[in-house]
């Protein structure tokens, strides 16, 4: 990845050269949090007065007072992102004194920049790229949203190409003229991107749009000859291909991987380790969308500390839950701040002041 520091202006450029087909779509997948009160705020509709619940005795003493309550938006039901925002806010209720959130599912995911900005929400979680666009007011924004701050570094969302086991496809530049399934134009226009870089033009690929599913159903048909799936952290869909059918991933060469992790460092080739799925036993990479917590600029120091701290310090907890969670922590952090995903001039105050009492490297600094 690359690794100088960027501002958020070069940082978008880059973003949408390669995604000008985009600019009225985010492929953002999110968690957002519910209605905030905190200390001093004003007009706020929950009760910002009543007992923190569920800290343990020692949290007294290890997090500042904070009061902070609301609800967590996670993602749709069943997803990754509900799972594990149901259970980052269960951690966070539980271990801060003074912090009460309800997990519930969003609406959808277009309203949760604004919400985060107007103050309906504490809470959110996006994609790099579309967090630096909603910053600057370009692509699917259509105003600067110049208060959303990160709050740290989660996991590497990897996307995947797949073919059955017994394919004679391989790398990249054996997709040409082969059929692709995907799950959307937001994911086809990034994968075409992807194989542009290898030299196989977009009108060289016969596009198919079919949900995970049907893209499992019709790789074993012989309907498609490639899908596109999430590969990492877990996909039940793709485990219960590779266990009874048989899965590889098409490769990418080095010298591709290289030129566009240069010029696209927030949808960098990121890895799907060894053994995540049944019979692959290589580290295989694609495309990754960098998930990260964010919230508002005006929510108190103090409170996004204190969820900075639970989050880090619970991350086993919540990584029991799902594998996702297993990702969540210092040396996450530290790697997107080094690889320039998370800039120091978007993290909020409470979460810097975090991460500089634990010894991270902040860029620039």
């Amino acid at each position: 990845m690359s690794t100088g520091r960027q501002t958020s202006r070069e940082r978008n450029s880059q973003v949408m050269r390669t995604l000008k087909p985009l600019a009225i779509r985010s492929t953002a997948l999110v968690i957002a949090a519910g209605v905030m009160t905190a200390c001093g705020a004003e007009g706020g509709d929950v009760d910002a007065g009543a007992d923190g619940g569920g800290g343990n005795g020692d949290s007294e003493a290890a997090y500042p007072d904070v009061d902070l309550s609301g609800t967590f938006l996670t993602g749709s039901s069943g997803g990754v992102y509900d799972a594990l925002g149901g259970g980052m806010a269960g951690v966070i209720s539980e271990e801060v004194p003074g912090i009460r959130l309800n997990p519930s599912n969003p609406p959808n995911i277009s309203v949760v920049i604004q919400r985060i900005t107007d103050g309906a929400a504490v809470l959110g979680i996006m994609q790099a790229d579309a967090v630096y666009r909603a910053i600057e007011g370009v692509g699917e924004f259509d105003q600067p949203y110049d208060q959303v701050r990160f709050v740290m570094g989660l996991y590497d969302n990897v996307m995947s190409q797949v073919v059955l086991e017994d394919s004679p496809l391989n790398t990249c530049s054996d997709v040409a003229g082969q059929s692709v399934g995907v799950p959307s134009e937001t994911t086809q226009q990034l994968v075409a991107a992807v194989y542009e870089t290898c030299g196989v033009s977009e009108s060289e690929i016969e596009w198919v749009y079919l949900t995970y599913a049907e893209q499992a159903a019709a790789l074993r048909d012989g309907d498609i000859d490639v899908g596109t799936f999430t590969g990492y952290p877990k996909n039940a869909t793709v485990e219960e291909l590779a266990a009874t059918a048989g899965i590889k991933f098409i490769e990418t060469p080095d010298e591709v991987v290289d030129t566009w992790n240069e010029e696209n460092p927030l949808t960098a080739f990121a890895t799907i380790p060894a053994g995540t799925y049944p019979g692959v036993d290589t580290d295989e990479r694609f495309y990754a969308i960098f998930a990260n917590l964010i919230t508002s600029s005006e929510v108190p120091e103090d409170a996004i500390y204190a969820i900075t701290k639970a989050v880090t310090e619970r991350a086993d907890d919540i990584g029991q839950i799902h594998p996702a969670g297993e990702s969540i922590g210092l040396e996450k952090i530290q790697q997107y701040l080094d690889d320039g995903i998370l800039d120091p001039d978007y993290i909020h105050a409470g979460a810097l002041r975090y991460f500089e009492e634990e010894g991270l490297t902040i860029p620039g600094a």
